[in-house]
């Protein structure tokens, strides 16, 4: 049995997807066709993914709520043959103040 060779990104879409968008990193799309490999899952930056990996514990593990958790189990998922749509593709809107005080 042959296993697929499979990518999924872990970045900071919000502040990446704005320098692909402007051309100076690369985008979703760059990098299947770079690597020649599908892409079955992007992974948000989060906290607990930095946190799990230091405490051992499979950030998958965490509630379904949470945004990496369902990430990693949609790419899974996705693994397994499931068809399910790409999350964490697009950048969410900041706030005012984030933006203002960072």
């Amino acid at each position: 049995m042959t296993i697929p060779t499979l990518f999924f990104p872990n970045q900071n879409l919000p502040s990446k997807h704005k320098k692909a968008v402007a051309e100076e990193c690369l985008s979703l799309n760059d990098i299947e066709e770079l690597l020649g490999l599908p892409i079955i899952g992007v992974i948000p930056e989060s906290k607990d993914v930095l946190t799990c990996t230091n405490l051992g514990t499979p950030i998958i593990t965490l509630e379904d709520d949470n945004p990496a958790a369902g990430a990693y189990s949609d790419m899974v998922d996705r693994f397994l043959g499931e068809e399910k749509d790409l999350r964490f593709i697009t950048p969410e809107p900041v706030s005012f103040f984030k933006r203002f005080f960072g």
